[in-house]
């Protein structure tokens, strides 16, 4: 956010204190971002060995990939560091400090579009090297030790049910979790706008997956939502979750959209951390996969 524009000090102080909070919470998820690079980049190329060429240039490839992925990592906490200083510049009690918020401004938009556009493709790099397996690690009811678990989902054509959040790559869907005492009161309240209740959760429950495609930006906004939508809380507070829950990989940003308020999400927090999410009982987490990816799984397991 820029700094608003105002005849109001206080307003402008206030509006300067939260963007100062937001970059340093936002310098911390990108220098975690640049340590989970480094921790790729040592498990991916330790005590490698290359037998032939075409090993050699598979290898040179990623290296490539790599120092690109890392330029544009170095770029983000350089550009975030130097909005940090230009913001500490900016004195209320100089009669300057109008131009230098416009300079702080213009430089904040141009460079918050290109550390915006680094982190989807770091965040995106980084996914793509991460453990396959993680994609159904949130999933309560599944062993991923289980290639038939796998089997299961990827072939289970079944809706979803009530209180389950449904993740499904085969219907490029995600439902979220509902009762189905609400949806009928919402279907009685509602008689010229839906039909049945499928109308209702397709309507109020129902996103596209491309929704979360950008999952640490889908985390960062679902996570600000919560805070200020559901749980009414303060800027600040919204900003902090989100930045926290930014750089969190092994959290699908649905989970987030899922949870009623933050004691749920603490709770499912706790869980993922202690790989406990039998423990979870909120609601039900299905993840339908595709029988391709389950195939892969179920082969990478053996």
């Amino acid at each position: 956010m820029i700094i608003s524009m105002s005849n109001d000090q206080k307003a402008i102080r206030s509006s300067i204190q939260q963007e100062k909070a937001f970059l340093k919470n936002y310098l911390k998820s990108q220098e975690r971002i640049n340590c989970s690079l480094h921790t790729i980049l040592a498990k991916s190329f330790g005590p490698s060995k290359v037998s032939n060429i075409d090993e050699s240039k598979k290898i040179s490839d990623k290296l490539s990939s790599f120092s690109n992925m890392s330029n544009k990592s170095f770029f983000n906490i350089k550009a975030i560091k130097a909005l940090i200083k230009n913001i500490e510049t900016i004195d209320l009690s100089q009669p300057e400090y109008n131009k230098k918020i416009q300079i702080f401004n213009r430089a904040y938009v141009k460079l918050l579009d290109k550390v915006t556009k680094n982190t989807v493709l770091l965040e995106q790099f980084i996914f793509d090297y991460s453990h396959p397996e993680e994609l159904v690690s949130n999933n309560s009811s599944v062993t991923t030790n289980s290639s038939a678990a796998l089997e299961t989902i990827a072939d289970d054509t079944n809706s979803t049910s009530e209180n389950t959040l449904l993740i499904s790559e085969v219907d490029d869907k995600v439902i979220l979790p509902y009762s189905l005492e609400t949806v009928n009161n919402l279907l009685e309240k509602n008689p010229d706008k839906y039909q049945n209740i499928n109308d209702v959760i397709d309507d109020l429950y129902t996103r596209p997956l491309k929704y979360y495609k950008h999952a640490s930006l889908a985390r960062f906004k679902e996570a600000y939502k919560l805070v200020r939508k559901r749980q009414h809380g303060t800027v600040m507070q919204a900003l902090d979750l989100a930045v926290e829950l930014f750089s969190n990989y092994n959290l699908h940003p649905a989970i987030i959209s899922a949870c009623k308020n933050l004691d749920e999400l603490d709770v499912y927090l706790s869980c993922l951390q202690y790989n406990e999410l039998n423990d979870f009982h909120f609601f039900k987490t299905i993840f339908k996969i595709s029988p391709m990816l389950s195939t892969k799984l179920s082969t990478q397991k053996k």
